[in-house]
C-alpha cells in the first residue's frame, strides 16, 4: 500500500521502486475490540522508532479509508511520541493490493519463523 504503481508485483515492490509498503489488512468490529487495544498491540509488536530508509516495503505504516479513524490514530500516534519516537506515519485511502498466493499465510507455510 502507499506506492505509485498500480497493482504491484512482489518483485517491483522489492526493488524498492514503488513506494509500497508490504502490509497486513485487518478488518475488525469495534463492539468486541477496540481500536486502541489494535493499536497498544501494534506498537508493541515491531520497532516503530526505526527509519526504513533503504526498503520503503518494510516502514512502519498504518492506512485507513475511514477519516474519523485517520484522526483517531493521529492523536493515539501524536500521543505516544510526546514519550517517545515514533516514526509510523498514519496514511489516508489508498488501495489495496493483495500479495501473490505464494505470500498468503505466510506464517502457516513457514514455521520457522
Amino acid at each position: 500500500m502507499g506506492g505509485n504503481t498500480t497493482n504491484p508485483t512482489y518483485k517491483e515492490v522489492s526493488l524498492n521502486t514503488t513506494g509500497h509498503s508490504e502490509v497486513v489488512k485487518i478488518t475488525y468490529d469495534p463492539s468486541i475490540i477496540k481500536l486502541s487495544d489494535l493499536l497498544r498491540i501494534f506498537f508493541k509488536s515491531h520497532n516503530v522508532s526505526a527509519l526504513s530508509t533503504k526498503k520503503e516495503q518494510y516502514r512502519s505504516a498504518i492506512f485507513t479509508e475511514n477519516l474519523e479513524e485517520k484522526e483517531f490514530l493521529q492523536e493515539y500516534v501524536d500521543t505516544l511520541k510526546q514519550t517517545k519516537t515514533i516514526n509510523t506515519k498514519i496514511e489516508f485511502n489508498y488501495p489495496f493490493y493483495l500479495a501473490e498466493d505464494r505470500h498468503q499465510k505466510y506464517y502457516k507455510k513457514n514455521k520457522t519463523r
